[in-house]
């Protein structure tokens, strides 16, 4: 492990989580980047992909000093005759510090650019004053790509992407659960099947539901109290939301990040110039059918920026439904 994987410096019981996912390769010890080159260099000529899409692109050039453009990894890439003749791209961020990298990636790689895609969004849901970043994001993000010679196909634009929610009414095409359609459930990767949920307040925040840690016990003992007997409207769902209150060093789990990362993360809303709530979204359903979504954008230093509300009938109401 202690070749293959990052760990930490100070303690090397445990793994440095930059992925937010663990595990993270040690991509800066030779033997590793063999191993990992050499694996793409067999899709490419017995399996024949024509490229790859790395997620959390960042880790791949994270040096021991941070991230790093002329990185092993990526100094690899450059120089193979096999891998710099095929698509490269690559999500250009990841968790750990220093983490957002959108445009710093070398000549011959591709980006995801969210910046096309929160102006596309913030364009289209009629904010104002996005006219101009609007015309750039189309024209390429020269402001971002045009260094080293890059081409404007290094801008790889989106507006969605895989990310998604883990929660779906149930009876839809899923023949484990009732087919009423008044049940929500839950599904994931780590589950066999999904998994019908009772009446009550339920809690996911980057994790398996009901994972306990610290700001999701807080946040649904807060929920509860202000349920207690009363409408919840959407100002004090908002006020939850905004709960900046880091835990106690003592209730922090440990994922891998460092102490004070872990500490940053611990909030129900998080302030960070590189990680951190960028929107708060309230989703409310009336017995009668009438629905309410409203979500509020905020930047770095955590000030709103803009809050987007819409109203909407179902078509089935919810006391009506078997």
């Amino acid at each position: 492990n202690v070749s293959y994987y990052r760990l930490l410096q100070d303690d090397f019981r445990h793994y440095v989580n930059d992925t937010g996912t663990g595990n993270t390769l040690n991509l800066s010890h030779p033997r590793v980047l063999q191993m990992v080159t050499d694996s793409l260099r067999y899709w490419v000529q017995e399996m024949h992909v024509d490229g790859f899409r790395f997620d959390l692109g960042t880790i791949l050039a994270r040096e021991h000093d941070g991230f790093d453009q002329g990185g092993g990894f990526l100094d690899s890439c450059g120089q193979d005759p096999v891998l710099s003749s095929v698509k490269l791209i690559a999500e250009p961020w990841d968790v750990g510090p220093g983490g957002y990298q959108v445009g710093a990636f070398p000549p011959g790689w591709a980006e995801w650019n969210d910046r096309y895609r929160d102006t596309v969004r913030s364009y289209w849901k009629g904010d104002d004053g996005k006219l101009g970043d609007l015309a750039a994001r189309l024209s390429g993000s020269s402001d971002l790509f045009n260094r080293r010679g890059r081409k404007p196909w290094a801008t790889v634009n989106f507006v969605t992407a895989h990310d998604g929610f883990t929660l779906w009414p149930s009876g839809i095409r899923n023949p484990s659960l009732p087919a009423d359609r008044s049940t929500a459930a839950y599904v994931s990767n780590r589950a066999s099947g999904a998994i019908a949920l009772p009446a009550g307040i339920h809690g996911l925040s980057n994790h398996l539901l009901e994972t306990p840690w610290p700001k999701l016990v807080r946040s649904k003992a807060r929920l509860a109290d202000a349920l207690d007997g009363q409408a919840l409207d959407t100002a004090a769902a908002f006020a939850l939301l905004a709960d900046r209150e880091p835990a106690d060093d003592a209730t922090l789990p440990a994922t891998g990040v460092s102490r004070e990362r872990e500490r940053m993360l611990s909030s129900a809303f998080i302030v960070s110039p590189d990680y951190g709530t960028r929107c708060s979204t309230v989703f409310t359903l009336a017995r009668d059918g009438s629905a309410n979504f409203v979500e509020r954008s905020f930047n770095a230093a955590g000030s709103m920026t803009g809050e987007t509300a819409h109203a909407f009938t179902v078509a089935t109401p919810v006391h009506q439904r078997a």
